[in-house]
This record gives C-alpha cells, structure tokens and sequence, in this order.
C-alpha cells in the first residue's frame, strides 16, 4: 500500500488526494476482508478449481488478494476447507517486522520463498495455487500457469503485468483465464 501512495505522490497527487485515496482503501481492506465474503470467495475459488482448472496443464493457479492479511484469512479458510491441501497452496508474500509469528511461520525466509518459487515452477510439485499480493506478479515467469482469480484492484501497468503472468504460451493452454472477483475488466478496457 505505501508504494502505491509514493506512485500517487510521483504521479503529482495532492495530500488530500492521497487521504482520499487512503480512506477509500480502508473501506475497500473492510468489505473485502468480511469473513463471510472471504468464506464466499474461497467456496467459489475451490469449487471452480475442483471442478475445471486443476486439470489444465498440470493445474498451476494464483490467488491475487488485496492486502497482506487478506491474504493469510483466504489462506487459513482455504484449509479450514481443504486441510489436505498444505502442500498444494502457499502464500507468498513480503514479510514485515510487526508480523504475527504465525504469519512468519507460513511467509517464511527469503530462502523458503525461493523455494516457493522453484516448485511453483516445476511441473510437478504438490504446489499448485499460490496466493500472493504484490509479489510474483511482475517478472516472475511460470508458462504453465493456467489460471489467476483476482480478488485486488489493479489498473494500468500493474494490471497489464499480472495478466501477462497467466498468459504465456505453453504446451497443452489454450490460454491464461482471469477469474475477477472485484471489477478489473473497466480497468483493462481503458
């Protein structure tokens, strides 16, 4: 989030630009936070998983959330849900000083992550969604990657970036396909 307010602030916007954009950003964290969407959200993610992506290519997804602790709730349902699925979905994500530990114990060091990385990239790993907020989604190449559900605003180069992710060319795709849960398709138009 404080990157975008520096991109805010780089592209000219006032302080009370900025509040605004602040205030809007906090209302947005509280209505796509609510438990009862996130349990919404997750229902959906896996019963569409289930039952169509898994078997595109070797089944390589990506959850796109809105913030950190978004993040680690869609996370926790998903295996209230699926407790079988430890391996088959990580978070991955940025970690910060104020973190609860739990959260360190899922985030993990730079080395887990890159781990992280090394079997979402192979084929065939365990590891098949990843939820993710900010990272992965510009320069990280996985071609097998078939499907990303965004549950994040995003607009101009940060959107063009993360699509582009789920649309590399790969034996046995068709094609990336976008779920948008929150309303990105004006944002692509423009």
């Amino acid at each position: 989030i404080d990157a975008e307010y520096d991109q805010l602030k780089a592209e000219g916007a006032s302080e009370i630009d900025i509040e605004e954009n602040k205030k809007e950003m906090s209302h947005m964290d509280a209505l796509l936070g609510n438990d009862a969407t996130i349990n919404d959200l997750v229902e959906d993610i896996i019963g569409h998983y289930e039952e169509n992506r898994q078997y595109i290519c070797c089944g390589k997804a990506m959850i796109v959330a809105y913030s950190r602790p978004i993040a680690m709730k869609i996370y926790k349902r998903i295996l209230e849900v699926r407790p079988d699925w430890t391996e088959k979905v990580k978070v991955v994500m940025t970690s910060g000083n104020q973190d609860p530990e739990e959260w360190q114990k899922i985030i993990g060091s730079k080395s887990y992550k890159n781990e992280l990385a090394r079997k979402f990239k192979d084929l065939n790993s365990e590891m098949k969604i990843a939820i993710v907020v900010d990272m992965w989604l510009t320069g990280f190449d996985v071609p097998s990657l078939a499907t990303m559900y965004v549950y994040k605003p995003m607009k101009g180069h940060n959107l063009m970036q993360a699509i582009a992710r789920v649309n590399r060319v790969f034996p046995e795709k068709s094609g990336g396909l976008v779920v948008d849960y929150v309303g990105i398709a004006a944002a692509l138009k423009s």
